[in-house]
């Protein structure tokens, strides 16, 4: 006897038997994801198929629904762009990163106000960072590393009060840090700016490594034009908090030994 979707591994219910989430995260699953609203089910709220081999493109119909909190495709063989179609606007976590996704980011993504953590690191995306992600009020978890990003980064992205980690490293980003990001982000926890061609003068307060929540910070020393010999973290004591590196002496953040 054939057995309902329900009972299957890995599927998750509502007590009245309709499909809520799909947890299969290394299960080397492959194959392509169907481009259906009613395949991904108007009550599903958790898609985890990282760390598997999919491929093919991301569904739109994935985004056509309300309920729809949690994504996670990271660590597949996923191409093509991103969607730009998003009816829900309960989904709080986005995780495509280490795909092969291509194109820009796009300004739809704005519309996801309640959206907390955006990960979209390790592809080949290209373009500029749009400024209606700063309509993101609920962001915490900014990492766009290691694409083909250019242009500079949104001055009003420094307003977002909740962002906790900022990682942009390894892009084609310019331009100056906007005096923002250090005097409105309150709860910034981790910034990596490096391997980019930002110039300085790098925001005073960020400099001096406040807000006092700040643990880390990681940048281009020399571009901003900061004296890299005077911030080697090997001269910091354990009881001392330091959090401003240079990817002149630390590549990596797992490199910074206190």
């Amino acid at each position: 006897t054939r057995q309902p979707p329900c009972a299957w591994y890995g599927v998750e219910c509502t007590i009245s038997g309709r499909v809520s989430g799909i947890l299969l995260s290394g299960n080397n699953v492959s194959g392509n994801l169907v481009d259906s609203a009613v395949v991904w089910g108007e009550l599903m709220r958790e898609i985890r198929l990282g760390n598997n081999r999919l491929t093919g493109t991301i569904p739109s119909g994935i985004f056509l629904h309300e309920s729809l909190r949690v994504l996670d495709l990271r660590n597949n063989h996923l191409n093509g762009t991103l969607p730009t179609q998003y009816v829900t606007d309960a989904i709080n976590t986005i995780n495509l990163s280490n795909n092969s996704l291509t194109g820009t980011i796009p300004i739809e993504l704005g519309k996801l106000h309640r959206l907390r953590n955006l990960h979209i690191e390790e592809n080949q995306l290209t373009g500029t960072i749009p400024t209606e992600l700063a309509n993101m009020t609920s962001l915490e978890d900014f990492s766009i590393h290691r694409n083909r990003i250019n242009g500079t980064l949104p001055t009003n992205m420094g307003e977002l009060k909740y962002l906790e980690i900022i990682n942009v490293r390894n892009n084609s980003l310019t331009g100056r840090v906007a005096n923002s990001y250090g005097s409105s982000l309150k709860r910034l926890g981790f910034m990596d700016l490096s391997f980019n061609n930002f110039s300085g003068p790098l925001p005073l307060q960020l400099k001096n490594c406040k807000p006092d929540l700040i643990d880390t910070i990681l940048i281009d020393c020399g571009r901003m034009g900061i004296n890299a010999t005077a911030l080697d973290a090997k001269q910091c004591k354990r009881n001392e908090r330091c959090c401003l590196f240079c990817s002149e002496t630390f590549q990596t953040y797992d490199e910074i030994v206190f």
